[in-house]
């Protein structure tokens, strides 16, 4: 099977969502010997999905075959409820929102602060919808469009490079592409929701980040009487930082507005929605439209069956939010008092057993008696242990039944079972009798770990390693690099193993098949590697405090057995491992002549860095700038083609200190000064490496464009203020 899925991916293909029947095939046998298999498959490749994104394939009875027939439709969903609003961070930096914004705001709404806000929200929907449709519209095409227009523009350059008005074409072209290459990652990633892979090998930044941050947020260092501070009223700073807290990219509600719209217009709506806050805080009450919640619809299985006071819910179902109803019993996912309401539930079920089992004549499992241990629990889970007496199971169902009545909460028999040992089989069918529970077979499964007597089998083990391997496939795994595929060997695999060995000793077969699974992820990005690896496997997992894995590759690879002290590097090495090598010999000569030893303590961190670095040549730099700026013959022909346009001399030092400093001609004098100093030494290193130069004119024409930009995004539109008309002369609007 694992060598079937392996073949869909390399092949590109996916199992199309089925339903009906699970089984395809059966060999139609008495019950004894009755097989059951799925065989038959529906395979679709992507660009099938493209063209019927809606299929869907049902498998009916067999009737008189062996094989299930399979009926594929394409489904449309033509009679379904438009998408629900949902806004999209890429609106928020088109030229026009603001204005939309302002103007839909602007409205005078009667009502409460709070009504305000939603009635404005919902008004801002449609207006939103049409800017989507004029700028946004086929984000990607556009994307794709920019980039092919800007290598066109750039051919035509390479074939005459003379002509200069195609440079400003050419810097707005790739204006253009940064602008749609943007708003298309922006739209991708808001939809996919997949920070950390779309972010590549720097999700190992954002584990070790997010997983430190808890820490320090969960750390308790000092309490605190801070009672008045948490009676004081709420002030417009604090929701700000609430509100700005939240990222960008998480859900929305049922309104479809992410905290990234307010981010992009709170100078507009910010003081609304603080007084909308503040007033809830003063009234205690809430609108129905804002108290409300999603409830998305998402299969967490193969089969997948049915979904369904204080707040209201709407169903997110393809895309589309259906109605709202009021929830009927307790306090929603997510609410901070919700776990502290159910352990207080469940503290009342422990009393409840302890009071029914002190009394006679309930016995104690043989194994617990001594524990006088009833009941183990986790979150929904419940085990409970008594010995196999119909008077003692009696006593825990009554405890149970006074616990159901008191808080509505009910066994599900379907998916409760009991587990017999040494017990007469009369006994056992009044005991599934009275309590509605069917039989049970070790071993089962508690908390995602199979649970047995006795020691677990290869067999038995064989869920750890299907789920390792599902973990690897699932995790674009050939996509990242081998310091991405370590953070996710130490963060994903190894704690699957970990959890499982706190609770049973893994047979030592199953334990060298992890590190198989693990090795070749490693080396190769699969379950399967069939090469001899770069480094042993016992080198790779020494603990980091003994050695590290480029150390132990380095000794290996290179060093071997030679003598680190008068080790000389090999031919065919590296041209970083031969540098590291020349560090070593000066470390090595400057040990030997004292150069490190200068110290009272007989060693200098900066006599050691003036020993690697005296053969380093120390530039002088006010010797460079004259001769820049002076001397040099392309740079004087850059300044001369860049006088026309400027207008006067180039700016030095000088008369940057003498110009008063954050005035407009300060802030265009520095932005010509930057300029030019960074493209003539550009181009001097250019020359140098590559034995490339620009013309002249071309140099100056790209400054010129550059400074434009600059003045613009640094002072705004500045020619229409009062004695900046030089400006207009020098192209700047």
């Amino acid at each position: 099977m694992e060598a079937f899925v392996d073949c869909l991916a390399d092949c590109g293909m996916t199992d199309i969502h089925a339903t009906g029947a699970y089984f395809t095939w059966t060999n139609k046998q008495d019950p004894e010997h009755r097989k059951y298999s799925r065989l038959d498959r529906f395979l679709i490749n992507h660009d099938w999905l493209d063209e019927f994104p809606d299929m869907n394939a049902h498998f009916h009875p067999g009737g008189l075959m062996d094989h299930t027939p399979c009926i594929v439709r394409n489904i449309k969903l033509d009679g379904r409820r438009n998408a629900s609003f949902k806004y999209f961070n890429m609106w928020g930096s088109a030229p026009e929102f603001h204005e939309i914004v302002q103007h839909t705001w602007s409205q005078q709404i009667v009502g409460s602060k709070m009504f305000g806000v939603v009635k404005k929200l919902k008004a801002l929907k449609g207006e939103l919808r049409k800017l989507n449709s004029s700028c946004f519209s086929d984000v990607e095409l556009r994307a794709n469009q920019a980039i092919i227009n800007l290598e066109k523009i750039q051919l035509q350059i390479e074939e005459d490079y003379d002509r200069t008005d195609l440079i400003a074409v050419e810097l707005q072209a790739l204006e253009e592409v940064k602008y749609w290459s943007k708003a298309r990652d922006s739209f991708l990633q808001q939809k996919a929701k997949t920070q950390w892979i779309s972010e590549g090998d720097s999700n190992t930044a954002y584990f070790h980040s997010a997983i430190k941050s808890r820490c320090l947020r969960n750390k308790i260092v000092q309490i605190e009487d801070r009672e008045a501070s948490l009676l004081a009223p709420v002030t417009k700073e604090e929701i700000k930082g609430v509100v700005f807290a939240i990222p960008i990219d998480k859900a929305p509600g049922p309104d479809g507005y992410t905290s990234g719209f307010f981010r992009d217009s709170w100078d507009i709506v910010g003081d609304d929605i603080c007084s909308a806050i503040m007033e809830f805080f003063t009234s205690g009450s809430m609108l129905n439209q804002i108290n409300a919640t999603n409830i998305t619809l998402i299969p967490k299985c193969d089969r997948p069956t049915t979904c369904v006071r204080s707040t209201t819910f709407t169903l997110s179902l393809n895309g589309s939010n259906f109605g709202y109803f009021k929830g009927q019993r307790g306090l929603r996912q997510g609410d901070p008092i919700s776990p502290l309401l159910f352990t207080i539930c469940m503290e009342y079920l422990s009393r409840l057993i302890k009071f029914a089992t002190d009394r006679w004549p309930f016995q104690y499992h043989p194994l617990c008696k001594n524990l006088k241990l009833t009941h183990l629990m986790f979150a929904d889970d419940l085990l409970l242990f008594c010995k196999g007496k119909p008077q003692s199971i009696w006593l825990l169902m009554r405890a149970f039944s006074s616990f159901s009545k008191a808080s509505g909460l009910a066994m599900n028999n379907a998916k409760s079972e009991i587990f017999f040992n040494g017990v007469a089989e009369d006994i056992k069918e009044g005991i599934k009798m009275v309590t509605g529970f069917k039989e049970g077979t070790m071993p089962f499964r508690y908390l995602g770990v199979p649970i047995k007597a006795g020691r677990l089998t290869k067999s038995e083990c064989s869920a750890l390693t299907e789920k390792m391997v599902a973990r690897i496939r699932g995790l674009g795994a050939k996509k990242l690099s081998y310091a991405g595929r370590v953070t996710l060997i130490n963060a994903v695999l190894n704690t699957l193993q970990n959890y499982w060995a706190q609770m049973f000793i893994i047979p030592k077969s199953i334990i060298n098949n992890i590190m198989a699974i693990c090795r070749n992820y490693l080396w190769d990005g699969s379950s399967e590697y069939h090469r001899v690896p770069l480094v042993a496997w016992d080198k790779v997992t020494l603990p980091k405090k003994e050695d590290r894995l480029w150390i132990k590759w380095v000794s290996d690879v290179y060093i071997k057995d030679h003598d680190w002290h008068c080790y000389t590097p090999p031919t065919d090495a590296t041209w970083v491992w031969k540098n590291i090598c020349k560090v070593k010999d000066k470390l090595k000569t400057g040990y030997a002549n004292g150069s490190w030893t200068v110290s009272p303590k007989g060693y200098s961190i900066r006599s050691g860095y003036d020993c690697l670095s005296s053969d380093h040549i120390h530039l002088d730099w006010p010797a460079i700038m004259e001769h820049m700026f002076t001397s040099c013959v392309y740079a004087v022909k850059v300044q001369s083609c860049l006088a026309k346009w400027y207008g006067g001399g180039f700016p030095t030092v000088t008369d940057l200190i003498a110009t008063q400093k954050d005035s407009i001609q300060w802030k265009v004098r520095v932005a010509v000064f930057n300029a030019v100093t960074y493209s003539i030494w550009y181009q001097r290193n250019n020359a140098r490496v590559n034995d490339v130069l620009m013309r002249p004119e071309f140099v100056a024409a790209r400054i010129e464009e550059d400074v434009k930009r600059r003045v613009k995004v640094k002072c705004g539109n500045v020619a229409d203020q009062p004695g900046c008309g030089w400006l207009q002369i020098m192209g700047v609007n």
